[in-house]
């Protein structure tokens, strides 16, 4: 194999994360925009190729020359599966921050698809299912909750609305192996391990969840998004509105100019993201808690590293051709390793609680 490793949207933000780990790590890139940066030129195993995904030929003379294909062009919600099909074409493997190529049952059938290596989705999963293989002979239930101040890039907020009734299941939970509707007012506050105020929840279920739940053998995953106030709640509802009746692109930038419109002069202290999680099982035969909590300044940082741990992975170990979470894919020991990629300010917390510690014993609606 040539183990080149090609990066669309090499210069955004979230791509030049992606590509500056690659390189760190010895990788040859070939980096792919419509225009070219500077951002690399110091690198000899980088290679700057213009690309318009747009542009079939390019896109596909692009994918020939590559291993692997990480996508970062955004939204991803309308070029994903483009270049998905492409990157199969060119018998290359693809790589994606979302999940939204899952719904698209027209990809060719020997390729290599790997979707939701991110943040969120991407280490939502991959944090559980590493401490459950680490910490349990069996786990049992799953409170995970996220949320925080940081704002998402615009394209991100298009692929967030777009994809709305397509990612999973709003207002449910997974409860005794089956998906159940959970309905709680999103007006009521409550406090949450690990947020520094009091939060609004709503339950939501993702397909990626799912597939966490059955494959580490869960009986109960409860996930909530977590909001300090109304506002991040009225804009997505905003955006959906002004976006009915568009087609993709159209509606993409109306969304993209909801926010902009929504967001601007908002400047409430240094935002940060918190993805926070208990999980009970049994060690042992002895019941066991523990407790989980990774804080951050900025998400995209992390997205790009899991893109580029996803690559190195799959590199290292290959897989049959199919459909596949990056949880599946990446490594346990990067648990240990993602220590060392946080900055200044931003931690990882894995601890085992008492029983008197538990969020699922004092949560009431968990525990009906």
């Amino acid at each position: 194999m040539k183990n080149k490793i090609g990066v669309l949207g090499c210069f955004g933000t979230i791509g030049r994360h992606t590509v500056e780990k690659l390189l760190s790590n010895g990788f040859s890139v070939i980096g792919a925009q419509r225009r070219k940066s500077d951002m690399f030129d110091g690198f000899e195993n980088f290679r700057y190729c213009k690309v318009d995904v747009s542009d079939t030929e390019e896109l596909n003379e692009f994918c020939k020359k590559c291993d692997v294909v990480i996508n970062c062009i955004s939204p991803a919600y309308i070029y994903g599966s483009l270049v998905a099909k492409s990157a199969a074409r060119a018998n290359s493997v693809y790589i994606d921050g979302v999940d939204f190529i899952l719904k698209d049952k027209t990809l060719p059938e020997n390729g290599v698809y790997i979707m939701a290596a991110g943040y969120v989705p991407g280490l939502s999963e991959f944090i559980p299912k590493a401490i459950i293989k680490n910490e349990f002979d069996k786990a049992e239930r799953l409170v995970i909750y996220q949320g925080g101040t940081e704002l998402c890039s615009e394209a991100a907020f298009a692929d967030i609305v777009l994809s709305a009734n397509d990612s999973g299941y709003s207002d449910c939970v997974y409860s005794k192996s089956k998906i159940v509707p959970f309905h709680i007012s999103i007006r009521n506050k409550m406090k949450i391990p690990d947020f520094p105020c009091e939060a609004l929840i709503k339950a939501f279920l993702s397909h990626e969840m799912v597939s966490l739940a059955e494959k580490t053998g869960l009986s109960d995953l409860y996930w909530f998004n977590a909001y300090q106030d109304m506002f991040f709640v009225n804009l997505l509802l905003r955006a959906m509105r002004c976006s009915i009746g568009y087609e993709k692109n159209e509606a993409a930038e109306k969304i993209r100019e909801c926010m902009r419109k929504s967001v601007k002069g908002i400047s409430d202290g240094e935002p940060y993201t918190i993805i926070g999680m208990e999980i009970q099982g049994v060690r042992d035969g002895k019941t066991k808690r523990i407790h989980g909590c990774l804080y951050l300044k900025n998400s995209s940082r992390i997205c790009g590293y899991v893109l580029a741990q996803t690559a190195m992975d799959i590199l290292e170990s290959g897989v049959n051709p199919g459909v596949y979470y990056a949880y599946e894919i990446i490594e346990n020991d990067y648990l240990d390793k993602l220590i060392y990629e946080l900055e200044t300010d931003e931690y990882l917390i894995i601890e085992e609680i008492p029983e008197d510690k538990s969020i699922l014993l004092k949560i009431p609606f968990i525990n009906k």
